[in-house]
């Protein structure tokens, strides 16, 4: 059953897995929630975890790590929100969903879609808490952000899924269509400080379909560690 709670900028529907000591947070903007939700009675069932879809996020400020301008001269800039995004998810929106569920965690994960897989790409410089990290057609385009990985001086002991649509780079803004590029030098260069992640280039285009993107993260991510598992 979904349980739904609006809290500061954050919705939260929450499928609970009964007995389950892993849990799976999945950002998604507004427009994915109704599919999302659906999706997660089911994953949640299938994958014996609980899982917490998370919407209601101000995407272009929250989901980005710094300032940069706007794509395709029709959406609103990016404000670089996600530090304080981040400490809420971490220090608030998580131990409030835990312990208002009672659930008992050895692991979570964390997964995002778009501009949310790069949020969770960058987490990886700034926290610890999560086992697992997705992203499903991540703007790894984003101004400056392998760049800003590559001299993150440490990386926690994390499993990793990236994934991209085989046609996201055929677009015409110029940055957006770097996506392939960065996507595969952000894997090149997590290979090379001996990071667990996992690529995959899938059919379909940026959202579309996007409830096989998230089973394909989901198990990944889980392959290899069964529920009953401690961290």
């Amino acid at each position: 059953m979904i349980q739904t709670r609006a809290y500061h900028q954050a919705r939260f529907d929450v499928a609970v897995a009964e007995g389950a000591d892993r849990v799976i947070y999945v950002l998604v903007p507004d427009g994915l929630l109704a599919d999302a939700v659906k999706w997660a009675e089911k994953t949640a069932g299938r994958t014996q975890s609980t899982v917490v879809v998370v919407s209601g996020m101000d995407w272009n400020k929250d989901m980005s790590p710094w300032k940069a301008d706007g794509v395709m001269k029709r959406e609103k800039e990016f404000e670089g929100g996600a530090q304080m995004y981040l400490k809420e998810l971490v220090s608030d929106y998580v131990p409030y969903i835990e312990q208002m569920y009672r659930l008992s965690i050895a692991k979570r994960y964390l997964i995002g879609v778009s501009l949310s897989g790069l949020f969770t790409m960058w987490t990886l410089g700034k926290t610890n808490v999560f086992s697992g990290l997705g992203s499903i057609s991540g703007s790894l385009w984003f101004d400056g952000f392998t760049d800003w990985l590559a001299k993150v001086p440490a990386f926690p002991e994390v499993k990793v899924y990236i994934s991209l649509g085989v046609k996201e780079k055929n677009t015409a803004d110029r940055r957006m269509a770097t996506v392939e590029d960065r996507t595969r030098e952000t894997v090149a260069l997590l290979e090379s400080r001996n990071v667990d992640v996992t690529f995959e280039m899938v059919s379909g285009t940026h959202f579309s379909p996007i409830l096989p993107k998230f089973d394909k993260a989901v198990d990944s991510l889980l392959a290899g560690a069964p529920a009953e598992e401690a961290a």
